[in-house]
């Protein structure tokens, strides 16, 4: 994690609201509030006041904690409206 922290901190980005996906594994967002939609294929994630929208295929909550949540599946897309 502190690579991430290190890579985002130097892009001007904030780690309390970063997506990162590995491919064919998962997906991690931070700052997760809401799971608005949820199946296979698709889910929908509040996070800050905009939505986090997961495309793939057997797509499974992994973990939540503390607004971190982890999302299981082969990722196909990430969308962020």
């Amino acid at each position: 994690m502190k690579l991430v922290e290190q890579l985002l901190s130097a892009l001007g980005g904030d780690c309390s609201r970063s997506i990162t996906v590995i491919p064919s594994f998962g997906c991690y967002i931070c700052s997760a509030e809401r799971l608005e939609e949820f199946s296979a294929e698709r889910m929908c994630v509040s996070a800050k006041g905009r939505t986090v929208t997961v495309e793939g295929e057997n797509l499974e909550v992994g973990e939540y904690f503390e607004r971190d949540m982890f999302i299981r599946g082969k990722v196909k897309a990430v969308k962020i409206d």
